[in-house]
C-alpha cells in the first residue's frame, strides 16, 4: 500500500515545494495589491470583475472581501484582515502556517508529524467555517 510513510524522500520533498509555492505565490501577490479601503475589490487590480453576486444581487458572496482580508493580513494587520473577511483572515493565517510545514518537509524529506497533520486538516475545516459564519453575520447585520 502506498501511503506517506512508503514514499521516498525525494518525492516528499517535490510534493512539499509543490505546496509551499502554491500557497506562497498568492500571498506574495496579496501582499503586492493596496488594500480596499472599501474593505472588498481589491481583486480588481489583477483587472478580475466586480463579484457577480453583489453586481447582480447587490449583496456579498462568502469570498467578499478575501484577497483584502489577504493585502492586510500580509501588512501584518491582523484586525482591518477580519475586518474585511474574517474567514479569509483564517484562511490566511492557515496558508502561512502550511508554507512553513510544507518548507521544514521538503527541507527535511519527511512528511509533517500526524498531530501537525490533524491540525491542519481542523484548521481547513474551521476556515470553511468561519467563512461561513462572517458571510452569515454580514447577510444579517
Amino acid at each position: 500500500m502506498i501511503g506517506p510513510s512508503n514514499l521516498r524522500p525525494s518525492t516528499i520533498r517535490f510534493l512539499s515545494i509543490g505546496v509551499a509555492f502554491s500557497l506562497a505565490i498568492p500571498l506574495i501577490v496579496a501582499r503586492s495589491l493596496a488594500p480596499s479601503p472599501d474593505g472588498l475589490g481589491t481583486h480588481q487590480q489583477l483587472g478580475l470583475p466586480p463579484c457577480s453576486m453583489r453586481v447582480l444581487f447587490g449583496m456579498r458572496c462568502p469570498a467578499c472581501g478575501m484577497t483584502t482580508s489577504w493585502s492586510h493580513l500580509t501588512r501584518g494587520d491582523l484586525l482591518a484582515s477580519i475586518q474585511a473577511n474574517a474567514g479569509g483572515a483564517a484562511l490566511g493565517i492557515l496558508a502561512l502556517v502550511v508554507v512553513v510545514v510544507a518548507t521544514k518537509a521538503a527541507w527535511t524529506g519527511a512528511w509533517p508529524k500526524l498531530g501537525i497533520s490533524r491540525a491542519i486538516g481542523i484548521g481547513i475545516i474551521a476556515s470553511g467555517a468561519v467563512t461561513v459564519a462572517d458571510w452569515a453575520a454580514r447577510l444579517l447585520g
